[in-house]
This record gives structure tokens, sequence and C-alpha cells, in this order.
């Protein structure tokens, strides 16, 4: 994750900040949840650097069980004390998060298309 953070931040090229852009993060199934102070921080700063640019951002924790329910509403609590400058929300899987992320990708004309999002997670998971 650190190192996607320092990519984006570093590297005008990538994304210049006149067009809105859609962040979606997935974590899987029994990955290690922990992140150092570092991470964070990067992440933050990388969110805050963007805000004005963010169409809107979804957080997946593909878990299911109460721990991760648990984990979810913590970090939907974060967010809503965050005061992001745009609309952001926690999911339990992919599919949700993509259909929420939908109306909020439209207005900046994203099209957000399921088929291929859900194809590239797929193969980054099977890295």
């Amino acid at each position: 994750m650190i190192e996607g953070a320092v990519f984006a931040d570093d590297d005008d090229d990538v994304f210049d900040g006149s067009a809105s852009v859609l962040f979606l993060t997935a974590l899987q199934p029994g990955c290690d949840l922990s992140a150092s102070s570092e991470v964070r921080k990067d992440v933050a700063a990388l969110l805050k650097s963007y805000e004005w640019s963010l169409a809107c951002a979804a957080i997946v924790f593909e878990n299911n069980g109460f721990g991760m329910t648990i984990v979810r509403s913590v970090i939907t609590a974060i967010n809503m004390m965050s005061r992001s400058r745009f609309p952001n929300a926690v999911f339990g899987n992919l599919d949700g998060a993509l259909r929420w992320m939908e109306p909020h990708a439209q207005p900046h004309g994203i099209d957000v298309d399921h088929a291929r999002v859900v194809d590239a997670f797929g193969r980054l998971r099977a890295l």
C-alpha cells in the first residue's frame, strides 16, 4: 500500500489534478489490517492532496463475520468524523462498493465499468 501512495503522490504524469478520479481500496480476506504510522500518514496526505479531485472513495473489507462488521463500523465512524470533502463509504464486498460509486462518478463524467474493475481486482488477487 505504501508503494502505491508514494507512487501516486510522486508521479505528476499519472494524475495532474485536472480531472476527477475515484479512489477504491479493497482488502482481501485474511490480510493484515495493521498499518504503520508512516503508511497511515502517507495515505492521509495522498487523500488530502487530491481531495478536491476525488469524486468519491470506497474501502472494501472482504472478510465476513462479527469482527469485520466491527472494523467496517469503526472505519465508517472515522470517515464521518474526518469531514472529507468527497463522499466516502465502507463495504463488505466489491460489488456493493461499485454500485455505490456509480452515482457519485456520473456527474464527473466517469463510467464505472463493473466488469473491468472486477476483472482487474481478480488479476491483482492472483499475484
